[in-house]
């Protein structure tokens, strides 16, 4: 064959060249001979290609085999030798052998623990540091971790990349691939990954020390897999606290749930109290959601706590706060009054300023429902003097916009908008949207009452455009419906207050629930529609048992019913009620 052309076609890894200089040296030489050698560098398959080759390897019902897919893609991201080694373990065991979402065929992961097996001394103690710290790892936490100086790191970390085990970013290092770290990972001693988790969560402690509230969710999950419950508790906390602060409410209440489940292994004599703490947390988060059933559910078990362990009155008085709001959202002010007193007793006797003012509030919430207006008023000032003596600026807002509320439906409209407008001054000094929508859209209401139509609008969908949670959401909504009725435009309110509506039923928030349905009556009416304007005020009645105001919101509109359809005598007797 001397005479004919030959074509040899050879693959070869990147990495495995690094260890055989000849082969390496023969590449190098045969590239620099023009038009003897072409080399083609293959990178991992995109993912339709991926999954076209996933397709076309297994047989099998099409939707098994579609349903499989994210998790071959997964697994493989783009390395078709784990493309074909998972179709062959299919083959072998069917779908149901992939498993979870991180399958990895024995042939792969013992080819790769073949690769790692190959490193130094140094680059196996960086490489085990990396894949605890997770994908990716900055120089200056390796060194940490390692103990090694930054020479040596630095080296062991080219030994690394040259192997493609690791490639660089700067000075942060990442895997090459997920499933590689998941080898490094699971090939380690137990005992030998809580020791690095505990080096890592000390090392990022070390290094981002004026920034820890970023870093919290990190040092939780390394403090968690090291075993130290304390210190996996106290960033777990640190994580939701400034989650609850964003409104990323449900990441909140998903690191107070795991902060409760991990503080369940706490020793006897911590675990009570800090469980305690924890569950008065994850409450305030679900509340904000509106979620207040779950909050029921979350307390009222731990009464048996509260009580067995003698807890101190600082924590009784928040228990029974909590519990005293949540009732009153939804309708039971009866309840709410008893846990009020409750906390208010607890907070007296422990000198806990902060405790009393949000029980102050949460009366004037109570009384506001009641149509109690004038010891709503008191409760709402002593809220604010209670609150004012503490740091507690969230609640300063809200003591002022449940005093404005109170105010606005005695007619005091000056004095309510003074209230409510500090309400939303303090609420624009914490940057904290829940407050101040509450305050804006109650002042777009007060306009609206006093005829100021176009100040009215402007400040209602403000209010609705400002508000992040479904409790202020949904109270903005109802503002704007009333705003839009008061303006003469019942079209615009009625569509509000149906979404209003809608938005308050699957959230099961009775407070507000019976002058709402009024008001929703009364845009339906002024549209043409008695039937529909009817129902609502019966239903109105039904949800106005303990709620005088409510009850007379639903006898005003049946009034005007009565009014609309010549029914004078039967209007009479219904507005005078």
């Amino acid at each position: 064959i001397g005479d004919r052309p030959v074509l040899l076609v050879a693959t070869a890894r990147e990495e495995d060249l690094a260890g055989v200089p000849q082969l390496r040296r023969f590449v190098e030489e045969m590239s620099h001979a023009v038009g003897r050698l072409e080399r083609i560098s293959l990178g991992p398959l995109s993912r339709a290609h991926t999954l076209a080759l996933w397709h076309v390897l297994v047989r099998g019902k099409a939707s098994e085999v579609d349903a499989a897919s994210e998790r071959v893609w997964q697994a493989s991201e783009g390395n078709p030798l784990v493309v074909v080694e998972v179709a062959r373990a299919v083959e072998a065991g069917g779908l149901a052998s992939l498993g979870g979402p991180a399958v990895l065929p024995p042939r792969v992961r013992e080819l790769i623990t073949a690769r790692l097996e190959c490193l130094s001394e140094n680059a196996q103690r960086v490489l085990a540091a990396a894949a605890v710290s997770g994908r990716e790892s900055p120089l200056d936490l390796l060194r940490h971790v390692t103990g090694l100086g930054e020479a040596v790191v630095i080296e062991a970390l080219d030994e690394l990349i040259r192997l493609r085990v690791l490639h660089a970013d700067g000075d942060v290092f990442a895997f090459t691939h997920e499933r590689v770290r998941d080898v490094a990972y699971g090939r380690m001693l137990a005992a030998h990954r809580r020791s690095l988790h505990r080096a890592v969560a000390e090392a990022i402690e070390a290094l981002d020390r004026e920034h820890l509230d970023g870093v919290a969710d990190r040092l939780a999950h390394h403090y968690a897999r090291a075993e130290h419950t304390p210190k996996a508790v106290e960033y777990l906390v640190r994580f939701a606290e400034e989650a609850a602060r964003r409104y990323a409410l449900e990441d909140a209440v998903r690191a107070f749930g795991e902060a409760m489940e991990l503080a369940g292994r706490l020793p006897r004599d911590e675990q009570d109290l800090r469980l305690l703490d924890l569950s008065l947390r994850l409450a305030f988060a679900l509340s904000v959601l509106g979620r207040f059933r779950e909050i029921l559910d979350l307390l009222l078990p731990q009464k048996v706590r509260l009580e067995a362990v003698g807890a101190p009155l600082m924590l009784s008085g928040p228990y029974h706060c909590r519990l005293a709001l949540t009732y009153s959202y939804l309708g039971e002010q009866g309840e709410a009054a008893r846990h009020a007193a409750e906390a208010l007793v607890a907070a007296q006797g422990s000198g806990d300023t902060a405790t009393a003012g949000k029980a102050h509030y949460t009366l004037a919430l109570s009384n506001h429902a009641l149509g109690k207006l004038r010891q709503g008023v008191e409760h709402g000032k002593a809220a604010v003097e209670a609150l004012e003596q503490t740091g507690e600026r969230y609640w300063v807002g809200l003591a002022y916009w449940v005093l404005g509320m109170n105010q606005a439906v005695l007619g005091e409209f000056e004095a309510a908008l003074r209230a409510v407008t500090l309400a939303e001054r303090v609420g624009a000094s914490i940057d904290d949207a829940r407050v101040r929508a509450l305050g804006v859209s109650t002042r777009g209401w007060l306009h609206a009452l006093r005829g100021d139509i176009d100040e009215a609008a402007m400040a209602c969908t403000e209010g609705l455009e400002i508000a992040r949670d479904p409790i202020s959401v949904s109270a903005a909504l109802r503002r704007l419906g009333m705003a839009h009725l008061e303006a003469g435009d019942a079209r615009s309110a009625a569509a509000k207050l149906e979404e209003w509506l809608q938005r308050l039923r699957g959230l099961g928030v009775q407070l507000g629930l019976p002058q709402g349905l009024a008001s929703l009556g009364e845009a339906h009416l002024a549209c043409g529609n008695p039937v529909r304007a009817r129902d609502l005020a019966e239903e109105s009645l039904r949800a106005a048992s303990a709620d005088a105001l409510g009850a007379g919101c639903a006898c005003r509109l049946l009034g005007l019913i009565a009014r609309a359809e010549g029914r004078l005598d039967d209007a009479e007797s219904q507005l005078a009620q």
